[in-house]
């Protein structure tokens, strides 16, 4: 068992292992908010794109 000094190894869940400049964790971490951004940035073109459809009927 770790102790308190010693930082936790990578779990093979994929859960962060805590280090504080782990370069897996913070792959992970960018990878998932580029995710979300792209995403986020999809629905907002549709919804710009359908209320531009719907004003100009």
């Amino acid at each position: 068992m770790a102790s308190e000094a010693e930082p936790i190894e990578l779990e093979e869940s994929g859960k962060l292992c805590g280090h504080v400049f782990c370069s897996q964790c913070l792959r992970d971490s960018l990878r998932n908010t580029a995710f979300l951004w792209s995403k986020l940035l999809l629905v907002m073109s549709l919804i710009l794109v359908l209320n531009l459809g719907l004003s100009l009927n």
